[in-house]
């Protein structure tokens, strides 16, 4: 599957080549680095594509066009990392293979049996599991099955990116109209010399204008013109 370059979907992708001579993919978004990997290793493909859906930049589909893969692919990645670990994703460079095959199993198999013995430990459900399916399974891979659901739940209640972004205009403007009523405001009640010299001006005559233009020049001031 052919891998985007260029400009797509908010993203400029640039080719490169390093030192080794391999031509290196580096993905940008808003001016920002956000992944690179070698377009020649299908392990690092695999990763980068990971790391911008996990990164919250980007849907499984753009991921898997920028990285050459079908969502569908995509979401086998993802899922395998998230129960067995990245080991698992990167086991061999030839492509999908057995992790994706068996992972809907290893799934099956790792809820049944903390359903029927909540009590065990991971390590003896990953022992358990192990022997049933005659596969390895890792204690870790039973502790993100046991625990997905709270950390689906911890995802739902996050604020969400475009939230964020939303609540970061808001304090900005309360940060902004704070500033310029600060900029306004003299601290008349707490400073004495000040204090007195209103006291002073409240109990003087206002001036009287003996001219027509001292007489507008007063009037404006009262309206606040200067």
């Amino acid at each position: 599957m052919a891998m985007k370059t260029g400009k797509y979907k908010g993203f400029h992708i640039i080719k490169e080549r390093d030192k080794r001579g391999k031509t290196v993919h580096i993905v940008f978004l808003k001016y920002i680095p956000v992944v690179r990997f070698d377009s020649g290793s299908v392990n690092e493909r695999k990763l980068a594509a990971i790391d911008l859906v996990e990164k919250g930049v980007c849907t499984q589909k753009v991921a898997g066009d920028i990285c050459g893969f079908h969502r569908n692919t995509v979401f086998k990645l993802i899922r395998t990392k998230r129960i067995l670990g990245v080991e698992v994703i990167i086991e061999d460079n030839r492509g999908l293979k057995s992790p994706y095959k068996y992972i809907g199993r290893v799934r099956s198999c790792i809820k049944k049996l903390l359903r029927k013995y909540p009590d065990w430990t991971d390590q003896v459900i990953a022992e358990e599991a192990a022997k049933d399916l005659k596969i390895e399974i890792s204690r870790s891979a039973v502790a993100r099955i046991r625990t997905e659901k709270q950390d689906r739940k911890k995802d739902s209640e996050l604020p969400t990116k475009a939230e964020l972004i939303n609540m970061a205009i808001a304090a900005d403007e309360v940060d902004r109209c704070n500033f310029d009523n600060r900029q306004m405001e003299l601290n008349f009640k707490w400073n004495k010399e000040v204090s007195e010299k209103i006291e002073q001006c409240s109990e003087e005559a206002p001036p009287q204008a003996t001219l027509k233009s001292d007489q507008r020049l007063i009037e404006r001031l009262q309206q606040g013109a200067f």
